[in-house]
């Protein structure tokens, strides 16, 4: 709302404008974690798919993977990866393609900061559709949830961490 005074002293009515600001992604997955130090990794794997699989796997070792999608907009994003504390970290698609995507976590190094609790947000075209959180040592991996498109339901997934196959890509 604004109101303008001229140099007489008059006052205007009032003139109110509202803003609706909605992102150009219809899923932004990010991860945050609560230490300082420690480097967690998303990702954002097609279903069936494992870490560190290429194409399928978004993350820091593929952070723009060609999906076979129709054009660069159905493709996933990892447009942040922190390496050093707190996250964020962010993957973004701007218009994804029908299929299930699950949403992981790899506690890759502690450099001295032992367990963290991370935490995944998922919104579906702006709006926050699931949080969680872990707790994780390094080099485990945390399947957090599944992303069922179309529709943008959002799952969590209950199975615990397990120990990490693979610590990284070729």
């Amino acid at each position: 709302q604004l109101a303008v005074t001229n140099e007489l002293g008059v006052r205007s009515a009032p003139a109110r404008c509202e803003i609706d600001a909605v992102p150009p992604d219809l899923i932004h997955v990010e991860l945050l974690w609560n230490t300082p130090n420690a480097d967690l990794d998303l990702h954002l794997r097609q279903d069936g798919s494992s870490l560190f699989d290429e194409p399928e796997d978004c993350s820091y070792c593929n952070p723009s993977p060609n999906w076979g999608a129709s054009g660069p907009d159905d493709d996933p994003i990892l447009d942040l990866d922190d390496y050093a504390g707190y996250g964020p970290e962010n993957i973004v698609i701007a218009i994804p393609v029908d299929g299930e995507y699950i949403v992981a976590v790899h506690y890759f190094d502690d450099h001295g900061d032992a367990e963290v609790t991370a935490t995944v947000r998922v919104w579906i075209a702006g709006i926050m559709a699931e949080e969680v959180t872990q707790v994780l040592q390094r080099n485990e991996q945390w399947d957090a949830a599944r992303i069922v498109w179309p529709g943008g339901a959002v799952l969590p997934i209950e199975d615990p961490p397990v120990v990490a196959a693979l610590r990284a890509c070729d």
